[in-house]
């Protein structure tokens, strides 16, 4: 618990090696699971290590998905930190499957809730990034309506 606090104290003071590290000291201890996996690829993309954080956002996807049904995770969010990863790389093919993934993963969510959340606007936004750099403009236009909409809803009209 302590290397632990440690590791998100670091990462919130911007010292992302450094968390890094105490990240990477926790998965030598217990080895790997979804949230540490996950925090580890988005370190590694904070830093700008492509590849790395994308080989640890699908671990964090592959132990997700090995889960009970039922158990709650954070799919959506690794999906997310994947699509991104996956952009930034050019790989907008990649990217795109992942952000349809995230933005189902947190409709569904909203639906079984009654309510929007920010969560679907983040990938609404995610999806028109991708539309974008795919040329297809009129998708592109109608996911940042739609984030627009969620985000208008859910953090009002300055978000």
């Amino acid at each position: 618990k302590a290397v632990q606090a440690l590791a998100f104290t670091r990462w919130k003071q911007g010292k992302y090696r450094d968390a890094l590290a105490r990240f990477h000291e926790m998965e030598g201890w217990m080895g790997k699971n979804p949230a540490l996996c996950e925090n580890i690829g988005h370190t590694y993309n904070t830093l700008g290590a492509y590849d790395y954080a994308e080989r640890y956002f699908k671990d964090a996807l592959q132990l997700t998905q090995a889960l009970s049904r039922g158990t709650d995770s954070n799919e959506g969010g690794i999906l997310l930190g994947l699509a991104g990863v996956q952009e930034r790389r050019g790989a907008h093919q990649d990217a795109l499957t992942a952000a349809v993934s995230a933005h189902d993963f947190y409709r569904n969510r909203d639906i079984q809730r009654g309510w929007g959340s920010s969560l679907t606007a983040k990938a609404a936004m995610q999806l028109s990034k991708i539309h974008l750099h795919l040329g297809s403009l009129k998708e592109a236009e109608a996911k940042a309506r739609e984030a627009l909409l969620l985000f208008q809803a859910t953090a009002g009209d300055d978000s």
